[in-house]
């Protein structure tokens, strides 16, 4: 659970937990069979008033989360609002996943449906997709942690945040260098639409990695996962698209 008091929260991109000292010298004996293959890369997510982290008497309750606030869904980290920054390690084409429906449990039914499915596609009277669009990034919180790989978490956006993932896309684009070389800011926000009000992420760039040493730690992380088959984890409670926009549901990728 994460506790404000036991320094569990990231403000202003500031370190959480640190290493005693006495761990400083160890190995990681124990975990040798373990490879990033292994392993569900952890996600940054919003708390909306639906999710079970809000909500006293879940399993998934978090105390010091609030609506609107981002938190780490493996680690329980919460971050508030941010801003947070930073580096793009990895970004993915464009995927698409297929969930079982809140009132059968809610969770991945398929996590890989293939981009010409038709379960991508739209209904003949324009119902939305089966299976959900995701632009989905590792991206790699600075200032990095020791070891860098603690640093990395997923960014995913669905529904009407597609358009802050194609925004994203844009910033680290039109930088025309490796993605990890650049900084960027994340922040939360409340909006609404026809559905009801709901948190949403925003992007902005935030200057370059200064650092040749910090370059070097950003492009080692993003060596290490190219050519990995990366797990998301994705929520047993996660649904599909429930504030669905066709306006944000457009085809059109970058």
């Amino acid at each position: 659970m994460a506790k404000k008091e036991e320094g569990l929260q990231r403000m202003e991109g500031a370190g959480a937990l640190e290493m005693p000292d006495f761990l400083k010298e160890e190995g990681r004996q124990g975990l040798e069979h373990v490879t990033s293959q292994d392993i569900a890369i952890p996600r940054i997510a919003i708390a909306q008033a639906t999710s079970p982290q809000v909500q006293e008497g879940k399993p998934e309750f978090m105390e010091d989360l609030k609506v609107g606030h981002m938190f780490n869904t493996v680690t329980q980290e919460i971050y508030g609002k941010g801003p947070l920054p930073f580096t793009i390690i990895q970004a993915f084409p464009p995927r698409w996943v297929e969930f079982h429906p809140r009132d059968e449990g809610g969770g991945v039914k398929d996590p890989s449906v293939p981009a010409n499915d038709p379960r991508t596609q739209f209904g003949e009277n324009g119902e939305p997709p089966i299976a959900t669009k995701f632009y989905d990034f590792l991206i790699a919180l600075l200032p990095l942690r020791e070891p860098p790989i603690e640093s990395v978490v997923a960014l995913s956006f669905k529904s009407v945040m597609l358009k802050i993932g194609r925004q994203l896309n844009m910033l680290m684009v039109t930088r025309n260098k490796p993605p990890y070389a650049g900084v960027y800011s994340l922040t939360s926000t409340m909006t609404s639409n026809a559905k009801g009000t709901f948190g949403i992420y925003q992007v902005k760039n935030n200057g370059w990695i200064n650092d040749a040493g910090l370059y070097a730690a950003c492009k080692q992380l993003h060596e290490s996962f190219k050519n990995m088959n990366v797990t998301i984890h994705r929520e047993q409670t996660e649904e599909g698209d429930t504030s669905f926009d066709p306006a944000a549901m457009e085809q059109s990728d970058m």
